[in-house]
């Protein structure tokens, strides 16, 4: 990766962006942190998603820092 993520989070979705090569990707955290999402966007089209489904809530691993 080029450069450190950076992060936003929302009321139910926390989303963490960086940039490899010359693509966005996204990483969605949401639905109580029990589905994670990737993202890749190139110009103004998203190319790629994939979703999965955990088996448990990452809530209790994630640090909050700031709120949006």
């Amino acid at each position: 990766m080029n450069n450190l993520p950076e992060s936003i989070e929302l009321q139910d979705l926390i989303i963490l962006a960086s940039y490899v090569d010359s693509n966005l990707f996204l990483l969605l955290l949401n639905e109580g942190a029990k589905e994670i999402s990737l993202m890749e966007i190139s110009g103004m089209r998203v190319v790629n998603t994939i979703s999965y489904k955990l088996p448990i809530s990452l809530n209790e691993f994630i640090k909050k820092n700031t709120y949006m």
